[in-house]
């Protein structure tokens, strides 16, 4: 498993597994997920992560 924060583009991104990719489904607002050939999630990818997890200061 690998996780990165790309802080330019504010994207958070989770590589669950390596494999054949097959499409990518949107699951929820933002929430996106790699999907292999095979039909197992490879990766999970959050778009403007800071701005829904910002906690008001």
């Amino acid at each position: 498993m690998m996780i990165k924060y790309f802080k330019d583009i504010d994207i958070l991104y989770i590589e669950l597994h390596k494999g054949e990719f097959g499409y990518s489904e949107e699951i929820a607002d933002g929430a996106i997920f790699d999907i292999s050939q095979e039909g197992e999630i490879l990766s999970i990818e959050v778009l403007d992560v800071a701005k829904k997890f910002h906690k008001p200061g």
